[in-house]
């Protein structure tokens, strides 16, 4: 794991890193990638998707990719207490997209109820919005 962090989602999940360099630097219209490393906590019948947005500067949405992990290949209902999901992420950027410093945010909502999973960082305070931060910035340059 390039960058270790901890986060958890309902009883259900956790985040235990990420495999990203520091700075991501990318051209607009471009792919944002890489890898999150998730540990089942339990298994679930919940159908649960995995949220990555990209946010500007002053926390406005830009882009997303919704998915079930593993780029599909990990439903919920597969999952093992105590293994890890390595979960490619691919966020593409619009072409429109200014030059600038952007952020990357996670977390996980129930497909039927479309409500967050809670949220929760490694001394189990609650996330804002739940969802968490990843560490480290994208830079967008034309």
């Amino acid at each position: 794991i390039d960058r270790p962090v901890a986060a958890s989602f309902g009883d259900i999940v956790q985040l235990v890193g990420s495999n990203a360099a520091p700075e991501i630097a990318v051209a607009p219209g471009a792919p944002i990638s890489l890898t999150l490393v998730w540990q089942p906590l339990r298994t679930t019948s919940q159908s649960l998707v995995r949220f990555v947005q990209v946010l500007d500067a002053n926390g406005k949405l830009v882009a997303q990719q919704d998915t079930i992990p593993c780029d599909g290949a990990c439903p919920t209902s597969s999952w093992w207490a105590g293994e890890y999901l390595l979960d490619p992420v691919r966020v593409m950027l619009p072409p429109e997209t200014p030059a600038g410093e952007y952020q990357l945010i996670v977390g996980w909502y129930d497909t039927d109820s479309q409500q967050r999973l809670p949220g929760f960082n490694v001394v189990g305070q609650s996330l804002e919005d739940d969802v968490f931060t990843l560490p480290g910035q994208v830079s967008v340059n034309r």
